[in-house]
């Protein structure tokens, strides 16, 4: 079988933990796993946590395949899915095949972030979407960030906590708006 990272021919059958074969490339560290047998291996007896080893530390930086897969089995174009809003690194999935690949050191990333467990979930709609918002949230906050500077922003946000659920909160935007109160003058 042929890495769909390296092109090379040194896919081996290997195991990405105990009781969860898969093929491992012997150049890139890459593997593909069978989804069926992660499942398998995921929803056996007894905690899952008790048969996930520690992550190796030193394959906590991944690399991450930028460019689209061919399948190892099939050739076809494997999907790329974001793991999590604070990583770019993406999952390369075969739905036709039910693999999915992982890029040398994506499955101790992923013991790391503590998403072993989690490798079904993670090409949902609903672990996307909210990766986006997640994404889009960060964003906001850079945004305002750069615009306020950074003492600023870190009072604003004080503030914005301080008055959250205040019973006068509106009263207290609209005076923060109004441009035409002075310090010292009051309403008559």
């Amino acid at each position: 079988m042929k890495c769909p990272c390296c092109s090379s021919d040194s896919m081996k059958a290997g195991r990405l933990e105990t009781g969860l074969p898969g093929y491992i490339c012997q150049t890139c560290s890459g593997s593909l796993l069978s989804l069926s047998t992660y499942l398998d291996w995921a929803h056996a007896p007894g905690e899952l946590s008790s048969r996930v080893s520690e992550p190796d530390n030193c394959a906590i930086n991944p690399t991450d395949s930028k460019q689209a897969l061919s399948c190892p089995r099939c050739q076809r174009l494997m999907l790329k899915y974001r793991i999590s809003a604070d990583s770019d690194h993406k999952l390369d999935y075969c739905f036709g095949c039910q693999e999915v690949w992982f890029d040398g050191g994506e499955w101790d990333f992923l013991k790391s972030k503590g998403l072993a467990n989690h490798v079904t979930c993670i090409s949902t709609d609903v672990w996307q979407r909210k990766i986006r918002e997640r994404a889009s949230e960060e964003n906001s906050r850079l945004r305002f960030e750069a615009l306020m500077g950074p003492e600023i922003f870190s009072s604003a946000k004080d503030f914005k906590t301080l008055i959250e659920g205040h019973k006068n909160r509106d009263a207290i935007l609209a005076f923060i708006s109004a441009s035409n109160l002075v310090e010292g003058e009051t309403d008559q």
